[in-house]
């Protein structure tokens, strides 16, 4: 609007409203798709946006799309804004700003990014706090997770000398319960609902592992080879989170 940019660029016939730099950046997204080259795409179209500019990207430059001929935006996601501990706004002037190079140095890349979208909701805004981050790593992935590996694949190696069967029917049953409500909750957006799922596939081997003791049971090949699957599963689920750990587990099965 003119009365709160009044700098602007005028907008051709339209006595209220001005252009200024963000008409160049919009066009960013076009052309950085190959725009005005034979490589072009837009389809299944995905614009991630915060709150703070979604009149930017719902409005203005669906507009510009439609002005040119080129299909809108098939989803347009508006993610929630990620606050300091206390819960304020980050911001350079309170001097609160959490520098993610830091974070990674000091925790690794697999366990940002973990906290990133299991500690932090897609749509709601959360709070970036330190402590947090280390007790859910520890917690999910090197106890839970870390605990069901090491364990499986050792009482595979030494009881079964390596050896592998399918899964039983049933074992199996369960684990695609979960895998379709993980699906579902990753086609949604819901990644730290689906990542709390996964969670929950993992808690659920490491009781079966309890419950069913393989390492003094008469059927331990086919419980071993129960959790075997389901940490394949598992794994890949984790994958687009923890490509280090993941590259690591697949390596090791």
């Amino acid at each position: 609007l003119k009365e709160s940019c009044p700098w602007g660029v005028d907008v051709p016939n339209d006595e209220d409203h001005v252009i200024y730099v963000w008409f160049d950046a919009l066009l960013n997204y076009i052309f950085a798709s190959g725009y005005l080259t034979d490589n072009f795409k837009w389809d299944n179209v995905i614009q991630l946006c915060g709150p703070d500019n979604l009149r930017f990207q719902a409005v203005i430059f669906q507009s510009f799309l439609e002005s040119e001929g080129i299909k809108k935006s098939d989803k347009l996601l508006v993610h929630g804004t990620i606050l300091d501990k206390s819960g304020k706004k980050i911001s350079k002037s309170l001097g609160n700003v959490i520098d993610p190079i830091e974070q990674l140095n000091k925790y690794g890349l697999d366990a940002v990014r973990y906290y990133s979208l299991c500690g932090l909701s897609t749509y709601s805004n959360s709070n970036w706090n330190d402590e947090d981050l280390i007790r859910l790593w520890n917690s999910d992935i090197c106890n839970d997770w870390g605990n069901l590996i090491s364990r499986t694949l050792h009482l595979i190696d030494t009881k079964l000398n390596g050896e592998i069967v399918e899964c039983s029917e049933s074992f199996n049953k369960k684990v695609e319960e979960f895998k379709f409500i993980i699906d579902q909750l990753w086609g949604e957006f819901k990644i730290k609902e689906s990542l709390q799922k996964v969670n929950e596939l993992v808690k659920f081997a490491n009781r079966y592992i309890n419950d069913e003791k393989p390492w003094s049971s008469e059927n331990s090949l086919e419980i071993l080879s129960n959790l075997y699957h389901l940490i394949e599963v598992v794994n890949n689920f984790y994958y687009p989170v923890l490509s280090d750990s993941h590259s690591k587990v697949r390596d090791s099965l």
